[in-house]
Order: structure tokens, then C-alpha cells, then sequence
């Protein structure tokens, strides 16, 4: 196979493969920048009198935990990461409009990013197979 063949096969590849990589990162996440999901048990989870209240209150600050993280990540130009925690901040809170644009943002931005991340890849990849062109060339002369 020659190499232009296989530079045309890889950098195509390579440029989705990084594009994926960059859209994928926190997809994995559970909650908040440290894995926290922000639910806790309260003091009165156990009983059955402060279940319902603690439910509630808990159940509004993992909201709200979220929704901040989601602003904090895009705030912090972190977008691939705010796009999960934005999702979930949207879904809960839909006619919260700086949280819908913190997700727009951050889905924009990242996508910006991952295709910046996938034109770098494939100049390196055309870089590289003007090099092993080259060398190819020096190996040719080198056998006549």
C-alpha cells in the first residue's frame, strides 16, 4: 500500500478520532468537578418525619450544585466538560435562560475546539507525509 493511500485512510480517522476524544471528555461524569452529585442524606433522612423535607431540599441543591457547576466550567473556558452538567442543569430547569446559554456555549465552543484540535491533526499528518515522501525519495536514490 503506498503511503499517500494510507495518509488518506488515517487522517480522516485521526481527526474523527480526536473530535471524539474533545466532545467526550466528562461524559463519564457523575455530578460536579470532584464526582459529587451534590445529594446528600441530611440530617433527618433517616426518620420518617424528615425524609420528605430533607428529599426535597437535598434534591434542590444538587440542582442547584449542578446548574453552578455547568456556569463555572463555561466560565472557566473548560467546555467539553460543562456539556453534560449544562445538559442536566437545562433538563431540570428549562426556562432557566443563562443556563440554556451557558450549554449553547459551551456545545459551540467545544465543538470550535475539537475541529481546531482535528486541523492541527491532519497538518501534522500532511507534515508527516512530506517528510516520509522525502525519505522515501533519499532511500530511492540511495538503491539506483
Amino acid at each position: 500500500m503506498k503511503l499517500s493511500s494510507l495518509v488518506k485512510i488515517l487522517v480522516p480517522l485521526v481527526a474523527t478520532a480526536v473530535t471524539g476524544l474533545v466532545l467526550g471528555c466528562g461524559s463519564g461524569d457523575s455530578g460536579g468537578p470532584s464526582g459529587d452529585t451534590g445529594v446528600s442524606a441530611g440530617p433527618g433522612a433517616g426518620g420518617a418525619a424528615g425524609s420528605a423535607g430533607s428529599a426535597t431540599g437535598s434534591a434542590q441543591a444538587s440542582l442547584d450544585a449542578t446548574a453552578q457547576s455547568c456556569l463555572d466550567l463555561v466560565s472557566q473556558e473548560r467546555y467539553a466538560q460543562a456539556i453534560d452538567p449544562c445538559r442536566r442543569a437545562v433538563e431540570a430547569l428549562p426556562d432557566n435562560s443563562e443556563v440554556r446559554a451557558a450549554l449553547d456555549e459551551a456545545q459551540s465552543r467545544a465543538s470550535a475546539q475539537a475541529a481546531g484540535k482535528a486541523a492541527e491533526a491532519t497538518e501534522k499528518a500532511a507534515e508527516k507525509k512530506g517528510q516520509a515522501e522525502a525519505l522515501q525519495k533519499s532511500v530511492q536514490g540511495l538503491t539506483r
